[in-house]
């Protein structure tokens, strides 16, 4: 049951929050039409969302993924044309 294993997976990711919040955004992406990533009896997103992070298959960004998009995003950002009074 995925119920007795809550525990172990908030070790692994590091908190209860994070849990929720990496299983959540798993499950929106398995609603909006990805493939699951492991084999499971269930329907429920949630739960197979639940069943790949116990797996190891779904895992929280670590520093270094989140630094190079927030710095990807800042270069997107600063390459924008600086708007002007002119273009009213």
């Amino acid at each position: 049951m995925i119920i007795a294993e809550a525990d172990r997976l908030e070790r692994e990711v590091g908190s209860k929050y994070a849990l929720v919040i990496l299983a959540a955004k798993r499950a929106r992406h398995l609603k909006e039409g990805a493939g699951p990533l492991v084999r499971s009896t269930s329907a429920n997103p949630l739960t197979v969302a639940f069943e790949e992070i116990a797996g190891g298959k779904v895992r929280p960004a670590g520093p270094e993924e989140v630094t190079t998009k927030l710095t990807a995003a800042a270069e997107e950002i600063t390459a924008l044309p600086e708007l002007s009074d002119e273009a009213e």
